[in-house]
Order: C-alpha cells, then structure tokens, then sequence
C-alpha cells in the first residue's frame, strides 16, 4: 500500500510540475498600412454591404487585427480590419461623426460567426498627420454596432505603405 501512495504521490508531483505546451499558439498580430492610388469600393450582395479595395487615386489606410491562433482550439480564429480613404494630396486629417461616411470608413470581422460584411463607420472619430514624407500617425476612435450591439474602437498607430 505504501508503495502505490508513494507512486500516486510521485506521478502527482510530476505532471503539476509539467509545463503546458504554448508552441502551438501565436501571438496576436497589428497592422497599420495604407495603400496609394487607391480606392473603396462597395458591394451589396443579398443586403449584405462588402467594401473592397481597388485601384484609385485617392490613400485607402488599413488596420488590421488577428488574434493570436491556438492549434488545440477548433474555431478561434479572430481577426478584424478598419478601412478608409482619404485624398492623397492630404498632410493631415480630422473627421468625426457624419463626416466619416465621406471617407468610407467600414469595419470588418473575420471568424467563425455571421457574415456580417462591412460596417461602415459613422460615429467617432479618426485624425492622421502625416510623418517624416511616408508614415502616417493616425488616431482611430469608434463606434459602430454589430447585431444591435454597440462595438467600440480605439487604435493608435503608425500606418506605413504596403
């Protein structure tokens, strides 16, 4: 009887000491990027908006989100984006509320949900100043609603061109 305590006693020890396995998640991904001659484009398709981007002449800036990936979860693949398109002689921007709809600005979710295509943005506000001749600062902070509920968005980042 000793003996089994002992083995019972011991296996317990050692698979607490054990480690979980992370190699298998990744870490959570950021983009910030805009592209050049460029433009928004939308889509409706069975009253479901999807907003692309195609050739232009205005900056469309992307932000893009996806969430790290863990191989021993079925399903939890996350990942969302922020579009808009501004004027490419602009140096610097401020649109808040009604005016975001003049810049096309729509959210995307991707996951393994309802399709909800391309939310566009109407509430809030997003403001960019253009840095060192490329990069642009730019300040992202919505609201929107997906399937009645009230979603918001505060991102800050440093967009670069793809």
């Amino acid at each position: 009887m000793k003996q089994f305590l002992l083995t019972i006693v011991t296996l317990s020890l050692y698979l607490c000491s054990c480690k979980l396995d992370d190699d298998n998640v990744t870490d959570d991904i950021t983009q910030y990027t805009y592209a050049t001659l460029s433009k928004i484009v939308t889509e409706d398709i069975d009253d479901i908006t999807f907003a692309n981007i195609e050739d232009g002449t205005n900056l469309v800036f992307n932000y893009r989100f996806t969430a790290g990936q863990d191989d021993f979860i079925s399903d939890d693949e996350y990942g969302e984006r922020i579009i808009f398109e501004i004027d490419a002689n602009a140096t610097a921007f401020n649109y808040s509320d009604d005016e975001l709809e003049t810049i096309l600005s729509y959210f995307n979710q991707y996951c393994f949900c309802a399709n909800i295509g391309s939310i566009q943005i109407i509430d809030g506000q997003i403001s960019g100043q253009k840095i060192n001749g490329q990069n642009w600062d730019i300040s992202i902070d919505v609201t929107f609603s997906i399937n009645n509920a009230l979603e918001t968005r505060s991102i800050n980042g440093i967009f670069k061109p793809e």
